[in-house]
């Protein structure tokens, strides 16, 4: 029963979502501010895709990329370090772009690329 109980108490907050967030607050200690900026690709017909860079000390962290049509009806990928999707890569330069701000500590646990991908300490 013992045994039961410890494990309830490890997985729970993994299902709940409160050990990500916490695990990503303490990476984050002594590494330095996490920074996040876009770059918005247009593509054909009427859809747009959305890269959120998120950067530690000059390096990538994660990659969110969401891919929405004209009815705001998107998709999401996240991927560990930086990804371009082919079509984006062959268009060039992108079409819009926001300079990097950075994420307050407490909302860390709010970004599910940092959670997926904990930054690491440098």
């Amino acid at each position: 029963m013992r045994k039961l109980m410890g494990f309830v108490l490890i997985v729970l907050p993994c299902l709940v979502g409160a050990m990500p967030g916490a695990l990503a607050q303490d990476y984050i200690k002594g590494g330095g501010d996490i920074t996040i900026r876009t770059e918005r690709y247009a593509r054909p017909p009427y859809s747009s895709a959305t890269y959120y860079i998120y950067e530690q000390g000059g390096a990538i962290v994660c990659t969110k990329l969401a891919v929405c049509n004209k009815y705001d009806e998107c998709t999401t990928r996240y991927d560990s370090g930086f990804f371009k999707d082919a079509l984006d890569a062959d268009e060039g330069e992108p079409s819009g772009t926001t300079p990097a701000v950075v994420i307050p500590r407490n909302k860390m646990a709010k970004h599910v690329c940092l959670t997926k991908y904990p930054p690491r300490r440098q």
